[in-house]
Formats: C-alpha cells, sequence, structure tokens
C-alpha cells in the first residue's frame, strides 16, 4: 500500500498534478526563453533593384555596336547599340536598362535599343551597362563595356568654327563660349592635322604707339574668338596681335591679311574747328579727314594747309594712331573681341582631314572633320 503512494506522488510531480491541494512544480529542465523581434518594415527599392527570385526564363543581353572593350574616346558623346533575347519565348515586350558607371547611380529604363552619352570634360573612366527586361525581371548579367576619355577639361569652352583649308594659305577661326568672369589661357595649346601641327604662341593685347612691345601670354575672355591665317603677319614673325578702336589708322602704313575696321572715332564737327581758319575747317570737314575709313588727305598737297601750324597740329593731335590711342585707350570697349594669329605654312589636307585642338597636356579640346 504504501509502495502505492510513492509511485503516485512520483507521476503526480512529473505531470505536474495538484496533490491535495498542493501545486507541485514540474521538473522540466528550464529552457532558454527566446524573444520576439518585430519585423521592421524597409522602403522599397526602385522596381529594377528589388532582389528577384530567379525568372522561370532565362534573359540574355548583347552590346552589338560602340567602342571595344578599353577603348579611348575622342569626344563628348558615344553610342551603344544592344541586343536582348528570352528562352523559352514568353510573351510580353522586351525592354532594357541602361547605366553609365563613373556617370549615373541609378538605372534608366528604355524600350529602344540604342543610348547615345554625353560625356563631360576631363579624362575619364566609365563603364557602360545594359540589361534585358521583361514581365518585372531583369537580365542578371548585364552586358558591360569599359571605356576612356582623353577629353581636356576646357572641352567645348573653344571651338573650330569655320576653316578654310582645302587651299593655302590656310585660315580658321575659334569662338568661345566662356561664363561671366572666366579667361583662359591658349598659348601652348597645339593646332594638328594629317599634315603636321603647330602651337599657338603668344601676342600683343596693347600695340602701344611708342613703348616696345612685349609679347604675353594669349588670354582669351567671354565672347572672344581668334582667327588664325597661314600667312606672315603686318608686324613681322611670330607677332600677333588684338586689333583695338584705332587700328584702322595704321592700315596706309602695313597691310593686314586678316581684314580689321576702317572705322575710327572722332568724327569732326564744327564746334570742335571753329577756332580754326577758314581753309583748315574746310579741309578737315570736307574731304580731307575721314574717320569713316581712318584716312587723312596729304595735306602737302594743299599750300594753304601745308603753311598752316595750328590746323597741321590740330589734325596730328586728332586723327593719327597715336593720338587716337591717347584719347580712347581707357575707354571700355577700346579693345576688339579678337585675336589676330598668323602662322605662315602649310596646314590641313586638300580633300579629308580632321583638326583637333589639343591643350598643353595634349587633350582635347575640339576638333572638326570634313
Amino acid at each position: 500500500m504504501h509502495f502505492l503512494l510513492i509511485i503516485a506522488l512520483v507521476v503526480a510531480v512529473i505531470v505536474g498534478l495538484n496533490v491535495g491541494g498542493i501545486s507541485l512544480p514540474s521538473l522540466s529542465l528550464p529552457t532558454s526563453q527566446s524573444t520576439t523581434t518585430p519585423t521592421s518594415q524597409s522602403s522599397s527599392p526602385a522596381p529594377s533593384e528589388v532582389q528577384q527570385a530567379p525568372a522561370p526564363f532565362s534573359l540574355n543581353t548583347n552590346i552589338v555596336e560602340g567602342p571595344d572593350e578599353g577603348a579611348v574616346i575622342s569626344e563628348d558623346k558615344v553610342s551603344f547599340t544592344f541586343t536582348g533575347s528570352v528562352a523559352p519565348e514568353q510573351s510580353g515586350s522586351l525592354r532594357f536598362e541602361t547605366k553609365v558607371e563613373g556617370l549615373e547611380d541609378d538605372w534608366k529604363e528604355t524600350s529602344s535599343t540604342s543610348r547615345t552619352v554625353t560625356i563631360p570634360g576631363g579624362p575619364g573612366e566609365y563603364t557602360f551597362l545594359v540589361r534585358s527586361k521583361l514581365q518585372g525581371y531583369v537580365d542578371q548579367t548585364p552586358a558591360a563595356r569599359t571605356f576612356h576619355t582623353n577629353l581636356s577639361p576646357y572641352y567645348g569652352k573653344v571651338k573650330l568654327s569655320s576653316l578654310s583649308v582645302k587651299s593655302q594659305p590656310f585660315s580658321l577661326r575659334l569662338t568661345t563660349s566662356l561664363s561671366s568672369g572666366e579667361t583662359l589661357d591658349i598659348t601652348g595649346w597645339t593646332l594638328t592635322s594629317k599634315g603636321g601641327s603647330f602651337p599657338i604662341g603668344q601676342g600683343i593685347e596693347r600695340l602701344h604707339p611708342t613703348q616696345n612691345m612685349t609679347l604675353r601670354n594669349i588670354i582669351l575672355r567671354p565672347s572672344n574668338q581668334v582667327i588664325i591665317s597661314g600667312v606672315a603677319g603686318p608686324f613681322g614673325q611670330g607677332i600677333n596681335f588684338r586689333p583695338n578702336l584705332c587700328f584702322g589708322y595704321l592700315k596706309p602704313f602695313y597691310t593686314f591679311p586678316i581684314s580689321i575696321s576702317s572705322s575710327c572715332p572722332d568724327n569732326p564737327k564744327l564746334g570742335d574747328v571753329q577756332y580754326l581758319r577758314s581753309e583748315c575747317q574746310d579741309f578737315i570737314l570736307g574731304s580731307g579727314v575721314s574717320t569713316s575709313s581712318c584716312k587723312v588727305a596729304d595735306y602737302t598737297q594743299f599750300p594753304e594747309i601745308a603753311s598752316d601750324s595750328e590746323c597741321i597740329n590740330f589734325i596730328r593731335n586728332r586723327y593719327t594712331y597715336d593720338a587716337c590711342y591717347a584719347l580712347h585707350s581707357n575707354e571700355s570697349g577700346f579693345d576688339k573681341s579678337e585675336w589676330h594669329v598668323y602662322e605662315p605654312r602649310t596646314f590641313g589636307g586638300s580633300s579629308h582631314d580632321t583638326i583637333k585642338l589639343l591643350d598643353k597636356q595634349g587633350l582635347l579640346v575640339n576638333q572638326y572633320v570634313y
């Protein structure tokens, strides 16, 4: 009897039964408590970036046209053509997503099978990526093509805007696209063609009538342009210059292959000459002085003028390059917005060629193909 009671008590302890109104604890071994952590809700990424389950079909993408792997590009635009396929055949239209690493962070979706990318100035390395897309699934192994650019940081700031190189002497024009206050030193830049190359030299920004001429680097400012001619310049070899408001007075003494303005300031008025003798007034206001052509008639052929020192002094102090420079060189707009550069040589091919403008590091600034 006692033996049966002991067995009953042991069973009760094991199963945790209440015996005689006393709650006996379970003899089960303690277990580690698990903590349930609430699942955080993350924002949905862009559809093409969602980690997808494997597609029930196979997508494949190929680049069929574009620069070769590792190619060096000398233009600011590069084009790629690509194709895609799906197996087995599925319903729906195949689309594509493209991205240029080194330039873009996000994929761009398109139905087109080609894309032209505009590359910023400066040397760089880029990788063009493209992947096909169907029914929300994308090719997990995009086609890739890495290329390099050797564009100058000044690419597009100076352009070859007009050329005449099929016949000699050649001429070409550089135009600028600079922001307000921006300047650009182009001395040491190089123009190249199949037939050779030459560097852009220094020049004279202000041709002073009496002081020695000092050659300095050619500095371009907004709206400036450069005209380059394949003949010798008026002031001697290697002397390039920036014309000014008074250059027309130099035309009787020098030949300017690159045209300069023949108009000069200070059209004579009666109020300016009323204190002079009547013969002098008639000479100046008549055919003797023409500021529209920067010309002064040879007054030595007019005895009444040649003997009038006051009249001659007035003309010399008003209608010569020296006088014009002294009167107007401090005025806004005195300097013309162009540089004249003379490079006596043959340059460019007679039929087809590519003219390139390179900066001091040999990087492409602009090119012209004909």
